[in-house]
């Protein structure tokens, strides 16, 4: 029983770098759903790539581990050895830095992940088509968001309420979630007519997936988008935000006109 109570403490530690890592890489990159399985791998994975990293820095360094009875050219070997020998101690200190190699290597693969290097490649060649997003929703806004600070303008039809947002979006929701956004410099149009409603500075934006549809409206000559105007044409109200139309066309208008 303390033999089966050591092995099982020295597990636990054996993947603390990999779970360290897996929550870090969540909180880079949201939560996404995955089946028990391959989490396990993933946790397993990490952990063991960062033990034989660290491993590798000491003995290219010529280090050995305080912590392990091993000498500075087999760090590797002890490494992995202090977790199935009765005898030795947990490598502390080993844990501690695998668990900050484990988090290194999260910021790389969520870097990599954000700008897909892995499908970019492969895209140029036609070899795949895959975008490397999970859902469409995530897709659509990476493709035209770039930075924190930039403002994405968009068109929200609200198809449950009737309604159209205008606004630029500060946050969208994780995939495979319920349609949550945040849009600043809010206006508000009923989606028939649009007729304007009020104005908000910030909204908060809660759907289900087939209650709305985001349009991104087109750009001026200099390549930026540019806030409302209002034109009115016999009754009939366009909505143009950098020539993207709410209501009726600008072809209908210039055409009654």
């Amino acid at each position: 029983m303390g033999n089966f109570n050591t092995y099982t403490v020295k597990l636990i530690f054996l993947i603390l770098p990999g779970l360290l890592g897996m929550v870090f890489f969540r909180a880079l990159r949201g939560r996404r759903n995955r089946q028990n399985w391959e989490l396990f791998v993933h946790v397993i994975t990490l952990a063991f790539v960062s033990y034989f990293l660290t491993g590798f820095v000491y003995r290219i360094l010529g280090l050995s581990p305080a912590d392990l009875k091993s000498s500075a050219t087999a760090p590797i070997q002890a490494i992995f050895q202090a977790f199935i020998s009765k005898s030795q101690t947990l490598p502390w200190g080993v844990i501690v830095w695998a668990s900050i190699v484990a988090c290194l290597i999260v910021v790389l693969l969520s870097f990599i992940d954000t700008h897909k290097w892995l499908q970019r490649p492969f895209r140029r060649f036609h070899i795949t088509n895959y975008s490397g997003e999970s859902e469409l929703w995530e897709y659509f806004f990476n493709a035209h968001l770039h930075g924190t600070e930039a403002k994405c303008w968009v068109l929200v039809r609200d198809h449950r309420c009737d309604l159209a947002y205008l606004g630029w979006v500060r946050a969208f929701s994780d995939p495979e979630q319920k349609r949550e956004l945040i849009l600043q410099e809010v206006d508000v149009y009923t989606n028939d007519t649009a007729a304007y409603c009020y104005s908000t500075p910030v909204m908060y934006l809660a759907r289900q997936r087939d209650d709305v549809t985001v349009e991104i409206p087109p750009k001026n000559g200099n390549g930026s988008q540019m806030p409302n105007s209002t034109i009115e044409n016999d009754g009939h109200v366009i909505i143009n935000k950098a020539d993207g139309i709410v209501g009726d066309s600008l072809e209908a208008h210039e055409n009654s006109t």
